[in-house]
């Protein structure tokens, strides 16, 4: 055949003197024929289409395929995902529901026994007008100004004021710790002169605001203090209840100080006054009324045993001292934690004014300014309600306070995507390439929302998915470097008049292959953490494994077309800086004389411009339809001599890349050198961090909160967890609840949605033997019987509502002169148990006439459902086992009465809010362990299936075992942290962001060619291959995470805190560990085991063409 122009000339000497490249390729590159007779001609080589060979296009697979039409035609393709991108963005923006849900909603768990039963809880608290929902718990009912409750005084002590999540505004009061403090205790007249000037200073704003409730009142000023007597009238807002306030009717009530007006609403004596007053015997006094009122309050309400003690001062002086003094007071005697709780406006618009007030410190202690050095307080902070948990109301002050932090956080993120941008430029040196990698980035979070919220039918978007954006940021730059790098390693080291679409058809596989297996894992460990029960972490697990695998799609979307653009340009001679800044030129690697090459020459004839393709053999897997060319790279070092079955080393190790590989290099050669010592102190250190990361322990208790310690809405949540009130609000109130079946009616992820109430069909309260049944349960269950050792001491002050029931038969039926309402549906009934056709209108009368007694829903004439409350030992600041041994003992003894309580009454259940936050915690922990074992298992045979070989796959697996316990032992040791509820999901999440190095690692070191036979020279192709984008993509990483340090809310905080150690012990477990244990124990080749292939000549590969 005759040859054409470009067919070597003269002997075979000339032609082995030409350039060769060292790399992996692809077959169709070496035996792709030249369709124009001037190949170097830039012209001419656009023409060169290898979609024009249908004989290779029938042997290639798929993802070759749609590489070579990538490669053919970039910028349609390039449109296309563009136009497509757009329009669903389009999508989104007009029929999407873009917006953050409340922060505080769909932490508890969904799904799980214990939530199911609190769903059917809740409904029947709905149903009967008592619910938990956030604007009830809250009291936002209409206000009524002017209303008696205000100015008759009864609003003190009533439920408006002592409802722990009411709608009034609480000041939170803590004494310092100093050792020059001036008080020891809330009760010294330093203090209490402290809290009064305060208190006057908060009204007189609340009052500027007309924020608080107003009373019209006389004002009389009397001679000793203006010399003559005068009336006027005023409205003023009434006084808080606080310490100050008592101390003042204490004063009135015990030394018979005269008072000025209605003493609720004007003072009978100033600040000044009461703290001249207050002396050590009157403070002594005042504090003994208090132990003593307050041991008489815990023993009415049966939250302590009964004493002998007569308590006569507070019987004739009864106060509720629960917001005023702390747990420790009867103990100590000192007031440690205080609070003063106004009466408040409640509407919506009155909140926001009072938070916008707040905020701009005008409630702040006016002697604070000038006295702060010696008051006698560490500080004060304010917030409508006492939150004793974490999830507040809408209305409260620490979510406002999350919800104005939004714009910050964008700015956040702004900062983040700038960051971003220039590690991109920096690594790519190519503005164009930048461009298009972050608009890939930035188009992933509408797609990956148009997944979530249209094909997920997620509607819940909770404000933890703003983190999501961070993760985005570190996985798209960490595709866009490797794709990059890899791209440009296969145009540095292949024929340099290849063309675009013969590199493509060996580059973008690759490319591919090698981020889909780090997106695959990654993504893995965010939907294994989907099987939360929490809506608000399932939903950023899923939405954060959308946009991982969104970025994955984008990235071979967008990214490879871009690519494909940039490489044409640059082949097309183009210098802009648009283009690329980059002054240096790759430097060819050439490739050694072999004998292989010229027999390939002589016996293709066909294969006339082979002249570059000297090493190249084709690797055949299974059928001769699946083909794939590896480059012998083999090339003479100039100190050393080797076989041509060892392999071959890379003369210049500078020449692949630029400075980083010079540094890479040196960094290898250190390795070689030490390796065995960094292997022996990898070991250490993989055990030595797994005993630390073993001590990881669960909290002491269950009050996480999601803004930082030192935020002031945090401090007073926190300090509100002291109060007697919240101690009291914490012995924890079970509910025995019959004839309702627990499910959850609503969407697992969408806990905005309020569960229907579902009837067992079983109950039937009516029969003598079920009314018998649960009045002795009741009375038993309220009694507090040895046969309930888990329930709280004589029944925790709660009274059987049967008995009052009973009583109330009893009463009637004797009465000459009952009600109408037992005459007309009671016949005469004289108690329990009753008549069948008589028990459900009496019953359900005796409710409508007692609405707080009785706690029970009713249809169509039918009792459905009877809730009996109890109290347990525990609450939910005891320690999380105590709280697991209460519920499994209740758990215990309920499947035991159920096997003897009468048919009719044999389906019941308890449920309990403290419950429901304990099962969101162990759910969240064993979660935590099974999303860790999938992602484990997922990592695992990812690498198995890309390293194809058992040694490889162990040293990753023992690599990413560094990462994760090194992880956890860092978290441990040094921060201190407890497996809590964010600590858990966050950990699950870390072993997929932690195994990416490794997987990059051990592909490279999988993917080295077969004529590097030392293990040595493999680890050092990997190192210098796939070093560059793990570098960058760390730097990346730990840029974006480092702004999540700057988040106000702790779980931003935290994952940032996570995502940098994570980073940094990826670079040790990979650099360090995998590359120093592959240097020693490493496989030579693939394992046959798990990989078939087989190399064999050109020769060969072109037959099978």
């Amino acid at each position: 055949m005759k040859k054409g122009n470009n067919a070597p000339q003269g002997d075979d000497t000339s032609y082995k003197n030409d350039e060769a490249v060292a790399v992996h390729t692809e077959a169709e590159d070496a035996c792709s024929k030249r369709v124009d007779n001037n190949p170097k001609d830039d012209v001419n080589v656009k023409k060169s289409k290898l979609s024009s060979h249908p004989h290779l296009l029938q042997i290639l697979n798929l993802p070759q395929r749609y590489a070579l039409s990538i490669a053919s035609r970039p910028t349609i393709h390039l449109a296309t995902a563009l136009i497509l991108s757009i329009a669903l963005c389009i999508v989104v923006a007009t029929k999407g529901n873009p917006h953050f849900d409340a922060p505080s909603v769909g932490w508890f768990t969904k799904g799980t026994t214990v939530a199911n039963r609190a769903a059917q809880e809740g409904a029947i608290r709905r149903w009967v007008g008592t619910s938990d929902s956030k604007k009830e718990r809250r009291g936002l009912a209409e206000d009524k100004e002017g209303d008696d409750l205000y100015c008759s005084g009864a609003w003190y002590g009533s439920e408006e004021m002592l409802n722990p999540e009411s709608i009034n505004l609480v000041n939170m009061w803590k004494i310092s710790d100093l050792s020059e403090k001036m008080s020891e205790s809330a009760l010294d007249a330093n203090a209490l002169y402290e809290m009064c000037i305060a208190e006057e200073h908060t009204l007189n704003t609340l009052a500027e605001n007309d924020l608080c409730h107003k009373c019209l009142v006389e004002k009389k000023t009397w001679p000793w203090s203006t010399g003559s007597t005068t009336e006027e009238e005023e409205e003023k807002c009434i006084q808080p209840y606080s310490l100050v306030g008592l101390a003042r009717v204490y004063m009135r009530a015990q030394y018979g100080f005269k008072s000025l007006g209605t003493e609720h609403i004007l003072p009978s004596m100033s600040c000044e006054r009461l703290k001249s007053v207050w002396s050590a015997r009157v403070q002594k006094e005042f504090k003994e009324v208090l132990l003593e009122c307050t041991s008489y309050m815990l023993e009415e309400l049966q939250l302590t045993p009964a004493s002998n003690l007569e308590y006569s001062s507070c019987k004739t002086f009864p106060i509720m001292t629960s917001s005023l003094v702390d747990d420790q007071f009867l103990d100590t005697g000192r007031v440690t934690y205080t609070s003063s709780i106004f009466a408040t406006k409640n509407n919506p618009a009155s909140v926001k004014l009072m938070y916008n007030v707040e905020k701009g410190k005008l409630l702040q202690n006016p002697l604070k300014s000038e006295e702060y050095s010696s008051s006698s307080f560490e500080d004060n902070f304010f917030d409508v309600g006492i939150n004793t948990l974490y999830a507040t109301s809408k209305q409260g002050f620490y979510e406002m306070y999350l919800e104005g932090r939004l714009p910050v956080d964008v700015v956040i993120l702004g900062a983040s995507l700038i960051v971003t941008v220039v590690c991109v430029l920096i690594h790519t040196r190519s503005p164009f390439l930048t461009i298009m990698g972050v608009l890939q980035i930035l188009l992933t979070l509408p797609l990956g929302y148009f997944v979530y919220y249209f094909i997920c039918g997620v509607t819940f978007f909770p404000f933890l998915n703003t983190n999501a954006i961070f993760v985005v940021f570190a996985m798209g730059a960490d595709d866009i470097f490797v794709a990059v790098d890899i791209w440009k390693s296969f145009r540095r080291e292949m024929p340099r008049d290849l063309t675009t679409d013969q590199v493509a058809l060996v580059a973008l596989p690759k490319i591919a292959f090698a981020t889909f297996v780090t997106s695959i894992t990654t993504a893995a460990a965010f939907f294994a953490s989907t099987g939360v029960k929490s809506p608000i972490i399932a939903s950023f697990a899923l939405f954060c494994g959308l946009l991982v695998m969104m970025d994955y799609v984008l990235s071979i979307a967008i990214l490879f077309p871009s690519i494909c653009v940039y490489d044409r340009w640059l082949a097309q001679g183009c210098k802009s800086k648009w283009v690329s800044f980059s002054s240096k030129k790759p430097v060819q690697v050439k490739m050694p004389d072999t004998d292989e090459n010229d027999e390939v020459r002589r016996e293709s004839e066909d294969w006339e411009n082979v002249e570059r393709g000297g090493g190249f053999v084709i690797s055949v897997s299974g059928r001769d339809t699946s083909i794939e060319v590896t480059a012998m790279v083999s090339t003479e070092d100039s100190n050393t001599s080797q076989s041509s079955s060892s392999g071959g080393k890379i003369e210049n190790d500078a020449n692949i890349s630029d400075g980083r590989t010079s540094l890479l290099s040196s960094y290898h050669n250190l390795l070689h050198h030490l390796r065995w010592p960094v292997v022996l102190a990898s070991l250490g250190a993989l055990i030595g961090c797994s005993y630390v990361a073993s001590r990881l322990q669960p909290p002491n208790n269950i009050s996480p909160g999601i803004l930082p310690s030192n935020n002031r809405y945090e401090r007073h949540r926190q300090w509100s967890e002291h109060l007697l009130a919240s101690k009291m609000i914490g012995s924890r109130e079970v509910l025995f609840i019959w004839g309702s079946i627990p499910t959850d009616t609503t969407h697992r992820m969408d806990p905005n949605e309020s569960s229907l109430l579902v009837y067992d069909e079983s109950f039937d309260p009516s029969k003598e033997i079920a009314q018998v049944y649960l009045f002795e349960q009741c009375k038993m269950l309220a009694r507090n019987t040895k046969n309930y050792p888990f329930l709280q001491q004589n029944g925790g002050g709660l009274t059987c509502p049967l008995q009052a029931f009973n009583d109330w038969l009893e009463e009637q039926s004797q009465s000459k002169s009952p009600t109408e309402t037992y005459s007309t549906h009671c016949n005469g009934a004289t108690g329990i148990p009753m008549p069948s056709d008589v028990f459900h209108p009496c019953l359900i009368a005796f409710t409508d006439l007692y609405p707080n007694v009785m706690f029970l829903t009713h249809e169509e004439g039918l009792v459905k459902t009877i809730a009996i409350a109890a109290r347990t030992q525990t609450s939910r600041y005891s320690g999380v086992e105590d709280q697991q041994r209460e519920f499994d003992a209740i758990e215990a003894w309920l499947i035991r009465e159920k096997q003897d309580a009468p048919h009719e009454a044999s389906a019941f259940f308890f449920s309990s809010y403290d419950f429901h936050v304990l099962d969101t915690l162990i759910n969240m922990t064993s979660s935590a362990r099974a999303s860790i074992g999938i992602a484990t298992v997922c990592t695992t045979a990812m690498i198995l299936l890309t390293s194809r070989s058992l040694i490889v796959t162990v040293i990753s697996i023992l690599s990413i075992s560094y990462v994760f316990v090194a992880t956890i032992a860092c978290l441990v040791g040094p921060l201190g942290w407890k497996l809590g509820l964010f600590e858990s999901i966050l950990l699950s999440i870390s072993i997929g962001v932690g195994s990416d190095f490794v997987l990059h690692a051990s592909h490279s070191y999988s993917m080295a060619p077969d004529s590097f036979v030392m293990k040595e020279e493999r680890t050092r192709y990997a190192v210098l291959h796939i070093g560059p984008p793990i570098i960058g993509s760390a730097f990346t990483t730990l840029s974006t995470a480092t702004f999540m340090l700057f988040a106000e809310n702790q779980f931003s905080r935290k994952f940032g805190t996570i995502l940098i150690i994570t980073i940094l012990q990826s670079m040790i477990g990979s650099f360090v560990v995998f590359f120093s244990l592959c240097d020693c124990f490493g496989p030579s080749k693939n394992n046959k085991f798990c990989s078939g292939s087989k190399n064999v000549p050109v020769r060969s590969g072109l037959k099978n063409l």
